[in-house]
């Protein structure tokens, strides 16, 4: 059942009805809209392999017109797992009055009653935006935020002007290829060789992120001796614009910058194409990665933040771990 605010006159509730929501696509992101028809499915459109997720939304509305929207995810194959809340947005005019809280207080509720333990959030800096999504967090005792990965944009010219890209040279011993002249041989050799004495970092496995497909004329490999023992793996994001998404070479080969070649060869084909930006994004716990993108590129390029992210305890798992607390011998 709806509420009501008395200082609004906007009706905060769950939708269950799609055709509710024609017209909001611009309420979330891009990559989100698609949830928007409310039915199981992908979080990202072509990740084939990706466990189902079920939408959640919960809008605000004066009358017919939804003035606010959340957008969440609760698991499909373990729905008293981990929820995640997507986005949350109100319309200008409404902004300030505190119904963006109303709104994520409602979503916290639906998430719980639906079993849900936890949801947990990500944003990104670098605009005013995340400032007032902080402090709303906060506001809901949600957990003080943690740095995760950094993100970078920029034009091919601001790339290829950067101090390292003329610097490094390709060392003896190694050779670059086209990623798409990976044999299937190489691909079972790296896997066998995974599979035996790991040597790729999880997060890192080229198989994860080019069976749904990649940028073909960007995404690079990296032989040694005539072995695969790195890559650099794209994809396009927008038509305009190439998402440098996976990129790895040996521990043992990686000292002193010697996967930077690989970057330098993808911009360089990069710069031959009509494709303008490319963006980059890298996991903090990648330290040596995370330390060359924010000390080397973020002061040469168009657009550098942090993505940071938070969860909360539910109130119904609250309610539950306290029970089980109270009950205990």
């Amino acid at each position: 059942m709806g509420e009501t605010s008395a200082a609004t006159g906007v009706s905060v509730d769950r939708c269950v009805d799609p055709q509710q929501l024609e017209g909001c696509a611009g309420m979330t992101f891009p990559a989100f809209r698609h949830l928007l028809n409310l039915q199981p499915g992908p979080r990202h459109l072509g990740k084939s392999t990706a466990p189902p997720v079920q939408p959640v939304v919960v809008t605000a509305s004066a009358g017919d017109r939804v003035v606010g929207m959340a957008l969440a995810e609760m698991p499909v194959d373990n729905p008293k797992g981990a929820s995640e809340l997507l986005s949350v947005v109100v319309t200008k005019p409404l902004r300030g009055r505190g119904l963006g809280g109303a709104i994520l207080n409602r979503m916290e509720r639906e998430l719980g009653a639906a079993g849900c333990r936890f949801v947990g959030a990500t944003y990104m800096t670098g605009t005013s935006a995340h400032e007032i999504v902080e402090k709303m967090l906060r506001k809901a005792n949600w957990q003080p935020p943690t740095t995760r990965m950094y993100t970078l944009r920029a034009t091919c010219e601001e790339a290829m002007a950067l101090a390292w890209f003329k610097r490094h040279k390709l060392r003896a011993g190694f050779s670059l290829f086209p990623w798409v002249e990976l044999s299937d041989a190489e691909l079972e050799d790296m896997k066998r060789t995974q599979a035996e004495s790991p040597w790729i970092a999880p997060d890192l496995q080229p198989w994860d992120h080019d069976r749904d497909g990649f940028e073909p004329q960007t995404s690079v490999g990296i032989r040694y001796d005539g072995r695969v023992v790195g890559w650099v793996i794209n994809h396009l994001i927008a038509p305009d614009t190439v998402r440098f998404t996976c990129s790895y070479l040996r521990k043992d080969l990686s000292r002193y910058g010697r996967i930077i070649p690989a970057y330098i060869e993808s911009i360089t084909r990069l710069s031959e194409t009509d494709m303008k930006w490319l963006s980059f994004t890298v996991p903090v716990h990648h330290k040596g990665m995370a330390k060359f993108v924010s000390k080397r590129c973020a002061p040469g390029v168009s657009f550098f933040a942090e993505t940071r992210g938070t969860a909360k305890l539910l109130a119904s798992d609250q309610k539950s771990s306290e029970t089980e607390a109270g009950e205990a011998p």
